[in-house]
């Protein structure tokens, strides 16, 4: 089982990825394995996986679902962030309207 951390190969790397971690509520689970992860967890996991790192678009099937609202908006907030500071584009599916 491998443990759910990132490895940053700088020191910028590094810092992004804790800032990342600590916006979506993860930073005091690295040392956890996937499978020991909840669900919501999980799910906040995948977001980081997809938020981290440069790319000109992101591709994202329901980041928010089953989320509580906090969880949500920590989400929501990362990609507007992402968007405002690297221009990334982006296509996201969601059966939420309110998040449309």
């Amino acid at each position: 089982r491998r443990p759910a951390t990132m490895l940053a190969y700088n020191v910028d790397a590094a810092d992004d990825a804790a800032t990342l971690l600590e916006a979506l509520g993860l930073d005091a689970l690295t040392r956890q394995t996937i499978g020991d992860l909840s669900v919501g967890q999980q799910q906040r996991l995948s977001a980081f996986v997809a938020l981290y790192g440069r790319r000109s678009t992101l591709v994202m099937d329901e980041p928010t679902a089953a989320l509580d609202i906090r969880s949500k908006r920590a989400i929501w907030d990362c990609i507007k962030r992402k968007k405002e500071r690297e221009g990334t584009g982006g296509l996201i599916a969601t059966h939420d309207m309110t998040e449309a």
